[in-house]
């Protein structure tokens, strides 16, 4: 958890810098990109828990 929270204030800190650094074209490829990984885990999510829904369901 520490680890991700200083990762977080790392992007943060340098944020006008990679802001710089990507453009807008770069900017909007990251946004993509992580909101495909939120939808990944979102399913990952769902689909387990439904697995474990039928699995109790079941016996």
């Amino acid at each position: 958890m520490i680890l991700a929270w200083l990762a977080s204030a790392v992007i943060l800190y340098f944020a006008s810098n990679l802001r710089r650094l990507l453009g807008d074209r770069g900017l909007t490829a990251v946004e993509r990109l992580m909101g495909m990984l939120l939808v990944i885990v979102a399913v990952e999510m769902l689909m387990r828990g439904v697995a474990e829904y039928l699995r109790g369901a079941a016996g």
